[in-house]
Order: C-alpha cells, then structure tokens, then sequence
C-alpha cells in the first residue's frame, strides 16, 4: 500500500452519526495518535491506551470541537471502532479488547489496553514526513477550518 492508498483510506473511515452531521472521535483519535509518535517515536508496534494517548485526545479535542465539552469517556469508543477500518487492532493483556469494557478510561487502563496498527500504517506514523501527510490529510477532510 502507498501513502496516498492509505491517506485515501484515512478519509473514507466510518464515522457513526452525530449531532447531525459524523461523528468526529476517530480522526481526532488519529491526529492524537499522530501526536503520541511524536513523543515517543516508537520501534515496536504495541501502543498503548496510555496518560499522554488520552492527553493528547483531549487536547485535540478542545482545538477541534470546541462546542462539544470534553468528557474522559469519549476516547473509548473511538479506540475500540477504529478496529472496524481495517488498519487498527485494540487489544488488552488478555487478548483482543471486547466492547463491554469501553465503559471508562480507567477500565482501559486497568486491563493494559493497547492497539496496532498494520505493518504499513505503522511505518507511515513512524516517519515524520509521511506522518505530517496524515495530519494533514485528516485536518483537511475532517476539519477543514481548522489548523493546528
């Protein structure tokens, strides 16, 4: 798969409806993820649901949907269903994640709750310049006027 393969698959991933329009959780979750490998640029594909993770969400989520207030549960869902996109694996220290265990953070915390990427989208978030690709990507098709 290239870049551009996966940048068009970025824009076409499934968003539940919202308040009218789609929901906007799972390419904040993705510019979050983006965000997250520029802190801790890691080698091995197991990224954890992790203080910085939900951080960064938050953070994204202020600058991007500034009239919905943040509330600590709205990255659960996201970091589950992007599973349904075909380049996200949720999982946890048991096995795979299962849906009736997004009822908090803390929940996610506790069972060690991680997710992987496909070997190719993993080496897209890893290299910065094809890491600024999706961010761009993403703030044009999902927030286009908005830039961080």
């Amino acid at each position: 798969m290239t870049i551009q393969d996966f940048l068009s698959r970025l824009t076409n991933i499934t968003r539940a409806p919202w308040n009218g329009g789609k929901a906007p959780h799972k390419p904040v979750l993705l510019l979050a993820l983006a965000d997250w490998f520029d802190k801790h640029q890691p080698t091995d594909n197991h990224l954890p649901f992790d203080e910085d993770l939900v951080s960064l969400f938050k953070e994204n989520w202020n600058l991007l949907v500034p009239n919905h207030t943040y509330k600590a549960d709205l990255i659960t869902k996201p970091f589950y269903y992007l599973k349904t996109d075909g380049f996200w694996t949720p999982f946890h220290k048991h096995g795979l994640l299962h849906e009736a265990e997004l009822r908090s953070p803390k929940r996610l915390y506790e069972a060690n709750a991680a997710g992987r990427l496909t070997d190719e989208a993993f080496r897209f978030f890893q290299q910065m310049d094809t890491r600024e690709l999706i961010r761009m990507k993403l703030l044009d098709a999902f927030f286009p006027d908005t830039k961080h």
